[in-house]
C-alpha cells in the first residue's frame, strides 16, 4: 500500500475526520476507530488529504447550516482539492467503475481522484471499498484504519501537525499514539 503521495478522502471519511476534529470528545460507535485513524492520519504525517470536486457538492448538500459550515472550513483550510483535467476521461472512467458498483457519486469521486493524481481514496464505506477494491487502474482503496496502520507509526512518536491550545482536542489524549 502506497503510504506517500496524494491521499484523498470521500465524503464520509470527510464528515468522520470533521467530527473528530470539532467534537472533541472521544469518538464512539461502530466508526469509532475509523474517526481516530482519520485524526491521526491528518496529525501524523506530513502531508495533506485531498477531496475531489464531488466530495465538496456533497458537503455542500448538507442542510444544517453548521455542519455545512464545519465541513468547508476544513475542507477551504486544512485540505487541498484534487483537480482532475479530462472531464471526458472522468465520465468513461466513471462509467467502467459503475460496472462494479451501482452509485453513481462514488464512482465519480474515485474517478476524480484517480485521474487527479491521487495514490490513495479514504472510505469505510463497505461497499465501495467491496466492490471496487482492487478494481482501479492506479489508485488504492482502503478504509482510514488500514490506511493508519499501514504507515507504521511507532507509538510515541510526536505527531507533525498538533491541535492549537484553543482548541479543545489539545487537552484530549485518546488521539495521542
Amino acid at each position: 500500500m502506497a503510504t506517500s503521495g496524494r491521499v484523498c478522502v470521500d465524503s464520509n471519511a470527510l464528515t468522520y475526520l470533521v467530527e473528530a476534529m470539532t467534537n472533541g470528545g472521544c469518538p464512539t460507535g461502530d466508526v469509532a476507530a475509523e474517526k481516530i485513524a482519520l485524526l491521526r492520519i491528518y496529525l501524523y504525517r506530513n502531508d495533506v488529504l485531498y477531496l475531489s470536486q464531488t466530495v465538496e457538492l456533497e458537503y455542500q448538500r448538507i442542510k444544517d447550516e453548521t455542519r455545512k459550515l464545519y465541513h468547508k472550513q476544513i475542507a477551504d483550510i486544512l485540505l487541498g482539492e484534487i483537480q482532475p483535467v479530462d472531464s471526458n476521461a472522468i465520465k468513461a472512467r466513471t462509467t467502467d467503475y459503475l460496472a462494479h458498483h451501482g452509485k453513481q457519486e462514488d464512482c465519480r469521486v474515485l474517478s476524480e481522484c484517480e485521474l487527479g493524481g491521487g495514490d490513495v481514496l479514504l472510505t469505510y464505506d463497505q461497499d465501495f471499498l467491496k466492490r471496487l477494491r482492487g478494481k482501479t487502474q492506479r489508485i488504492e482503496l482502503c478504509a482510514p484504519s488500514e490506511f493508519w496502520s499501514s504507515l507504521a507509526i511507532p507509538k510515541g512518536t510526536r505527531p507533525v501537525t498538533s491541535p492549537h491550545p484553543s482548541n479543545p482536542l489539545s487537552k484530549e489524549v485518546w488521539w495521542v499514539w
